[in-house]
C-alpha cells in the first residue's frame, strides 16, 4: 500500500507541475490585446426611374428620384456622383438636344443638405459624411430642370446615367 501511495504522489507531483502557472505571486507584467473590426461600406439604390417631361414654360420638372441608404462603419466618408451625359437628359438618337439639370440630395433625418442646385457638368464630391447608425442613413435624391419662355424641345425619350458611389478615404 505504501508502494500505491508513493506512486500517487509522484504522479501528483509531475501532473500537477505540469498545470503550473509561470510567474509568480508580487510580479507585475502586461497583456497586450488587439481585436480587428472589418470596414463596412454599403450604398443601396432606388431603381431606375422614368416621367414626363413638361416643356411648359416656367413649369419645374422636379423627379423624386427616391431614398438612398448608405450603411457604413467610416467616419467622415463622402458621396461621388458623376453623369454620363455632364449633368444633362439627352435625346436619344441625337445628342445635340439637351436639356440640363441639377440635382439636390438631402438627408432624410435631421434635413442636412448635401447637394443643392449641384449641375454635374463634372463629377463632384460631397463634404463629409457622418458614420451611420447601425439601420443605416436614408438620403432623398432629387433632380429639377425648367422650361424657360422660348424652349421648345423636340419629342422623344430623354436620358442620362448617374453614378454614385461612397468614397471612405
Amino acid at each position: 500500500m505504501k508502494k500505491f501511495a508513493l506512486v500517487a504522489l509522484f504522479a501528483l507531483a509531475v501532473f500537477g507541475s505540469a498545470f503550473a502557472v509561470v510567474g509568480g505571486p508580487g510580479k507585475d507584467g502586461e497583456l497586450s490585446i488587439q481585436g480587428t473590426l472589418n470596414a463596412r461600406a454599403e450604398l443601396y439604390l432606388p431603381g431606375a426611374f422614368k416621367s414626363e417631361i413638361i416643356d411648359t414654360a416656367g413649369f419645374v420638372n422636379s423627379w423624386d428620384l427616391g431614398t438612398i441608404t448608405v450603411n457604413t462603419n467610416f467616419k467622415n466618408w463622402k458621396f461621388y456622383i458623376s453623369s454620363t451625359n455632364a449633368g444633362s437628359l439627352v435625346l436619344s438618337g441625337d445628342d445635340s438636344e439637351k436639356i440640363p439639370y441639377v440635382i439636390h440630395m438631402v438627408r432624410k433625418d435631421d434635413g442636412a443638405k448635401v447637394f443643392s442646385d449641384t449641375a454635374l457638368a463634372k463629377p463632384v464630391l460631397s463634404d463629409a459624411q457622418p458614420r451611420t447608425p447601425k439601420a443605416g442613413l436614408d438620403y432623398e435624391l432629387v433632380l429639377e430642370f425648367a422650361a424657360d419662355e422660348t424652349s421648345q424641345w423636340q419629342n422623344g425619350v430623354y436620358a442620362d446615367t448617374l453614378y454614385l458611389s461612397i468614397s471612405t478615404n
